[in-house]
Parts: structure tokens; sequence; C-alpha cells
């Protein structure tokens, strides 16, 4: 056996089944460079009943050289040299290096016969669970074989290029990309690779989550189609069992190792080049089969422990709860070693252990047999009554479509039907009450609510409303399972589109065990989620993005279905609980800000804020987006038509509209950007510069020279020339490094190459053009002149003998 220290030393072990302990000489641990010792109070009592009096324990671990597994393990420390090195009873069965078979042993002895019990280990615990298999529990694991993508024949790569990724996450990025190659999930490319993703960031709370976007490469990749286990195959087999535990794969798709020619295709673009996976990435279309494959293969042959999906079930049998227990730790431990042994690592925030009543695959499984998981029907149990007639309506509306499955519902829903005539008051009595109580009772029942059957077609139902989600899982139209949850306040405020897709994130992942690892129909009433699930990602907004890369992991088909046809999802999410939202469904779509990502200062900021609220026309649009647009274009405001077409990709957030990632400008900005196109920002002057000041005279050529008094305002300076005072605009002046001495010529400053180039001003906080004194630009020798706005025009023809220009001074006719 190799024992690891600050080196790796093979030790000879003699295997003991009547130790109780794991025993090594202080010699052994000297050359392994281990110094430090824990105290110990017991005493070592030998065979021959000599005792000895140990130095202290200490944990090794072990590495078997035979299938390299890996075993962490308590020694006591002992002087005596002339020891053999000892593995105990515990060590040697968790190692599977012996194995005893404690039914066939017999007692020999006078008195008392030995129990078997004497020599199995004692009942495990959460705590002594993840202590003993601490290497279980932490790191990476990597399960034999690579795994080849295979495309089909005549795909055309894609090739995305690089996305820009906000100033505020780029070193964290660097830093997540430089510790995934630390961790050998991924590595840089250098050669040229006919495939480019797209690179997805996800930040959440000190974390940051590198993903891609692979939505091309999976149109083309061939799936194996690896069946999927249900929970009709475990009943069989659970007929016996009293105690349950589950664990769940950590990183389970990281588990499966990429061959070369595959790793190549998941290459992708970050701001410091391109990196490729060496291990299977979030996003891929077979990742859930494949891994599912791999998984059932690490835990074959262990009796009483089955895997679904990425869920493990371990169960414990016997005729009384101690012996089902006593079952149930020795499978456990075999997992354990399997796991150790096949380097399949386990989420320890996951684990359930030992529990008589376990939920696992949306059932929920029990020591006295199957019961339905009560979260299934909670949401029509505990559903609220209606208010007013549109809330009749809708249940009405419910019953109905359920009542092919139960026809006496049509006959106890009469009294609800009565109050959604024309002509009726709407009041709600006893006998409403008890229509309502009698509906919830049979819509709940397991007639009504199909069993799953993973051979037949899958169907989610989702539907937004302003305060609520509701989903409905279907097969053949038949309801398996139900479920609604309310609007967080930062939800509520969500435009339309976000709520509708937040309703399809939230069904899928309830109802993950149904919906994970095969094809799904998902309908919706919201026709613009059709178009946004069929562009990139990038195109999208930023909360969007979040929830379209959640649904990655699915393989979904969204199709669009009137509002009528939706009655389930529809009644649902108008008639949500008031405690059914978690923190944990959407902080991290909440902690979504696109602000983060504008390059604009905390003033800029709040100035396009407060004119976004001034703004008729991105109020109506603000308006249009949060309450949902209409099916038809000509139904929206026609001065909103133009965004029409790009609705999908618009949403609010902190008083601004987002297209995407990019904020809309409201018109005075986009009028004062057109306006200011090509312009140059002037520098800004101070008291005591001396200028040359344009002349109000437009036949005048001099410019005369000047010095600053003061800044009146942002465009306006006060200015003396030759002891007088005036008020003239920043572009009248031009700047000069001449000194302030006034000599015989000092005045005169005549503008031939510097004159045609006046200064502009550019990015102008006030849009409107400030007074300006008439100016002269003499483009063409005699021709041409500029007007007072700036604009240059010809002399009238009729004039061309008598036109008297002023040229450097001088007075010429032409």
């Amino acid at each position: 056996m190799n024992i690891v220290g600050n080196k790796i030393m093979p030790v000879r072990f003699q295997l003991d089944s009547g130790a109780t302990c794991n025993i090594i000489n202080s010699n052994a641990l000297k050359e392994l460079g281990i110094k430090e010792l824990k105290k110990t109070s017991q005493v070592l009592k030998m065979y021959n009943n000599t005792t000895i009096k140990p130095l202290g324990t200490c944990q090794l671990k072990l590495i078997n050289p035979k299938n390299d597994a890996k075993f962490k393990a308590e020694f006591i420390v002992v002087k005596d040299k002339t020891l053999t090195p000892l593995l105990g009873n515990k060590t040697v069965q968790a190692m599977n290096l012996m194995t005893i078979h404690y039914e066939n042993i017999k007692s020999v002895q006078q008195g008392a016969p030995i129990s078997p019990d004497a020599y199995t280990c004692k009942p495990i615990d959460k705590t002594d669970v993840l202590k003993e298999y601490e290497d279980v529990f932490e790191g990476t694991g990597l399960l034999e074989g690579k795994y080849h993508l295979e495309l089909d024949a005549n795909v055309q790569p894609v090739v995305h290029p690089p996305r820009k990724v906000p100033v505020a996450i780029k070193d964290q990025l660097q830093t997540e990309l430089n510790r995934l190659c630390d961790m050998n999930i991924i590595t840089q490319v250098t050669k040229p690779t006919p495939w480019v993703s797209r690179l997805v960031t996800v930040v959440k709370p000190n974390k940051l989550r590198v993903c891609i976007d692979p939505k091309h490469l999976n149109q083309h990749i061939k799936r194996s189609h690896y069946p999927l286990h249900t929970i009709d195959d475990l009943l069989p087999e659970l007929s016996n069992a009293k105690i349950f535990s589950v664990v769940d794969a950590k990183n389970g798709f990281w588990h499966v190792q990429l061959d070369e020619e595959s790793s190549y295709l998941t290459t992708f673009n970050t701001p410091f080049g391109r990196y490729r996976w060496l291990r299977m990435p979030f996003g891929i279309t077979s990742a859930p089969e494949e891994y599912q494959r791999r998984q059932d293969q690490a835990v074959e042959g262990i009796p009483g422990v089955k895997s679904i999906i990425d869920d493990i079930l371990i169960y414990g049998e016997g005729k009384t709860v101690e012996e089902a227990i006593k079952d149930h730790d020795r499978k456990f431990r075999l997992l354990m070693e399997r796991c150790r042994e096949r380097n399949l690592k386990l989420n320890k925030d996951k684990l359930k252990l030992k529990m008589k009543e376990v939920k696992f695959i949306g059932h929920l499984i029990t020591n006295k047999g199957l019961k339905m998981d009560p979260e299934k029907v909670r949401p029509v149990l505990e559903m609220p009554k209606p208010t007013d007639v549109s809330g009749v309506r809708r249940l009405v509306g419910f019953v109905t479509y359920l009542s092919k499955f139960l026809p006496k519902l049509s006959h106890i829903c009469e009294p609800l039907r009565k109050l959604t005539l024309k002509d009726s008051e709407f009041c709600w009595l006893e006998n409403h009450d008890k229509a309502l109580t009698e509906i919830k009772t049979l819509v709940t029942s397991e007639p009504v609510l199909k069993y799953y059957d993973p051979n037949m077609e899958l169907t989610l139902q989702s539907d937004a409303s302003e305060t609520g989600l509701g989903a409905a899982i279907l097969q053949e139209n038949q309801p398996i399972a139900y479920a609604i949850r309310a609007l967080t306040d930062t939800e509520t405020r969500y435009a339309q589109i976000e709520k509708e897709l937040l309703s399809v994130v939230f069904g899928l992942q309830k109802f993950h065990q149904y919906t994970y690892g095969r094809n799904v129909y998902v309908t919706s009433d919201h026709k613009p989620l059709e178009s946004i699930l069929k562009k990139p990602l990038h195109c999208a907004p930023k909360r969007l993005q979040r929830m379209m890369l959640q649904l990655q992991k699915y393989n979904i088909q969204l199709v669009y279905k009137p509002g009528k046809e939706m009655y389930l999802a529809d009644t649902l999410s108008r008639a949500y609980l008031k405690d059914t939202h978690t923190e944990s469904e959407s902080e991290e779509i909440e902690a979504i800000n696109m602000i983060k990502d504008l390059a604009i200062s905390e003033e800029r900021l709040k100035e396009i804020q407060q004119h976004t609220e001034t703004d008729t026309q991105l109020q109506k649009l603000k308006h249009v987006i949060q309450s949902g647009w209409p099916d038809i274009k000509s139904d929206v405001s026609h001065d909103i038509h133009i965004y029409f077409d790009i609705r999908d990709e618009l949403t609010v957030q902190n008083g601004l509209i987002f297209k995407g990632e990019r904020e809309i400008q409201y018109s005075k900005e986009r009028q004062a950007h057109y306006y200011n196109q090509g312009a140059k920002e002037l520098s800004s002057l101070k008291e005591g510069d001396v200028v040359r000041v344009e002349p109000a005279n437009k036949y005048q050529k001099t410019w005369e020279k000047g010095t600053v008094n003061q800044k009146v305002n942002e465009r306006s300076y006060e200015i003396n020339i030759k002891g007088k005072t005036f008020r003239r605009n920043r572009r009248q002046l031009l700047k000069t490094n001449e000194n302030n001495k006034t000599g015989e010529n000092s005045n005169e400053f005549e503008d031939d190459e510097q004159f045609d180039h006046v200064e502009q001003q550019e990015n102008c906080n006030n849009n409107t053009i400030p007074h300006q004194s008439p100016q002269q630009n003499t483009l063409d020798n005699n021709t041409t002149l500029r007007t007072r706005s700036g604009r240059q025009i010809k002399r009238p023809s009729k004039f061309n003998d008598f036109d008297v220009i002023r040229l450097l001074g001088q007075e010429i006719k032409v």
C-alpha cells in the first residue's frame, strides 16, 4: 500500500480482520516527513493481553497501487519498531481488500455467542461520512474514457467574433479563465479552428461563471438517445425498503473528458484569446445523455443503488428499521468506495442521509410506499377564490379543460358558471365555496393527474401575469403536475417578455426531473418569445441572456398558442400563493444590472434618466414594453412603429430602455448627436489667456488681440480688447501663444490658412446654437462668402462687375 506524506512511500501492511484500529510505527512516519500527532488517551491491548501506550494518532492518505483507489484513514502511532503496520477490520472492508460473510460465522466459544454486529462498522452519520470520505466530496471528478462529439457530415462550421466584455469584470474573467486552466477544465488555443463559439459570462455575488453559446454547434450534433430511467423502474425493488439516502454528482458534466477533435469543436473567443474545453461544457445538447450513461456504468452492480438523471438513490431493506439501517449503511459504504475508485465526486451540500422519506424525481419515496409529492397539487389546493367575474371565467375555463378526464366536474362547476352570465351580479356565496372545494379535491386526485411516461411526448404550458407565474406539465393534454409562484417586487417591474421567459425557466426547473435530458414542447401565449429564442445570445438584453443560458441544458421547442387556449397556466399564474417564492429561485437573474456596463458618469446617467422620463415617445415605448406588445403592428401607436420589429430585444431597467445591451437615446439626445457629428470640442480658457477675437464686421478681416477677463458661462467669455470689455462665444475666440504686450502691429492678425479651420464644439450639453457674430471665409478667391450661420454662399452674379471684397486687409476690385 502507498502512503502519501511529504512524499509517496510504499508500506507493507498486515490485513487484520480482528483488529479494531489501524497501527503504524513512528519510523515510517519519520520517513514520510510527518511530525505532528494528535494526543490520545487510548491504550492498545494486544492478542496476548499485553498493553502498549501509543504516541498519538494521525490521518493518512492511502493509495491502492493495484487500482489507484484513494482512502483516508486514522492510524494509531506506536514507538515499537518491531510491530508490523496493521490495517484493521473497518478499513480493509471499506477498501474492498477483504469481505467477511458474517452469516457463515458461528461462535464455538462457551457463553454468549459472538454477534455479527460486533464486527460491523458503527452506524454512519453525515459528519462521519464527510470526514471519512472527504476526498469523495472534494475536487473535480473524471470518469473513465474520452467522449467524441459526432457531427452531421455536411455541416458548415461557424466562427463567431469575440464579444465585448464590460471593463468592470475583465480582471475577474481573466482570473476565472486562469483558474479553469489550472484545473485542466479548459486550455488556450493558438492554431486555427473551424468552430468558434461566443463566450457567455454569468456574474454572481463574489463569483463569475464561464459558459459558451453553442447554438449552431448543437444543431448538428448527433445524439445517442440513451434511455433514461423512470420511477416505474424502481417501484418493484422498493417493496421492502425502509431507509433512504440521495446523493448528487458535483459538476457532473466535468466528469466527462473530450477527445482532442471534440475539444477543438468547443473553442470559444475571449478578450484574452481563444480557449477550448477539455471537459464537457455546460450547454452541449448531448451532454445529459452521455453523462447519464457513464454514471450508470460507475454505480453498476451495487445492490440498493439506483441512478436517475444526476441523482443517486440508496435504500436499505429489512424486516425492521434496525435491519434496514444496517443494510443501508453497508450499501452506502459500497457506493462511497465505488465513487472513490471511479473518481466520481459528490456534492456535500445536497447529501440527504438515512431518511424515512425522501423526495426523488417528483415523487415522495417513503417506508410506507410511494406517495405523490404534495408540491405537485399544493398550487391548486391552496388556490384563492376568485374576486371578480374575470377570475371566475378563468376558473371555469380551467375546469372545462380538465372535465374530459372527470366528467362530473362539469356538474359541480355549474354554480360558478352562473356567475359569468351576462345579467348575473357577482356575489360569492357559500354554495360557490363548496363547489370550489370539491373542484380542488377532484382535479388533484390520481385519476386526473397522469403518471409520467418517458416514451410519450411531453409539453410544458407556462404563463406570466402581472404578479405571478404559472406552469403545468402535460402528456396527451393531461396534467402531470402544477406549479405556481408569486413574482418578487423586482420581477413585477420586468418587461412582459422577461416575465414570460421567466415563467418558462421556472416551469422547466420546477419539473426538472421530467424535462431534463429529453425533448420538451413549451407552449406560450407570448409571440415575441419565438423570435428571441432563435437569435444569437448576445442580441438579447442581459436579463434575457441569463434566462436563455439557464435554458441551454434543456432541449425545448417553443410553440405559440393564443391565451384563450392556455387555461391551465393562465389560471395558475393569476392564482399564485403569497409564499411560493424563495430568494434562491431568482436572485441570480435579479442581480443583473446593465447600468454597470454603461461607460458614463453618475451625473450623465441621472441626466439621461430625467430626459427619458420627460420624453413622450419613450414613455409610450416603456409602457408597451412592460405591459406587452400587441400581435399586430397597426395596433401600436404610430410614433413607436419603428420599434415593433425589434420588440423582442427591448427591456426596461433603472428607468432606461435597452435594446440588447445598448441604451435607447431620448429624442433630444438623438437630435444633438445628429447635428454634432464631426464637431471638434474646444478647450476651455482661463483668466489671463491671450486670444484673437473674430471681427464683428463681415468685411473686416483683422482678428484683434484680447485678454480673457473671466468665464461667464459654459460657452461665453468676457474679453478685454484695447481697454474695452466685450462678451464673446468660445467659437469666436482663437487661443494664441502671444504675450500680452502691445506693439505697433499687435492688434493685426491676418488669418489665411488658420481662418479656414474654425474650431467646432462637440458633445455640447446645451442643444441651442449660440449667437455668433458674422464671419467670413474666403475659400474661392472672389466668389464665396460665409454667412452669420456659417453657411458658404456665392454672391449674386449681377454684382460681379462691382464686387468689392476685403482680402488680406486690402481692397480689390474685380
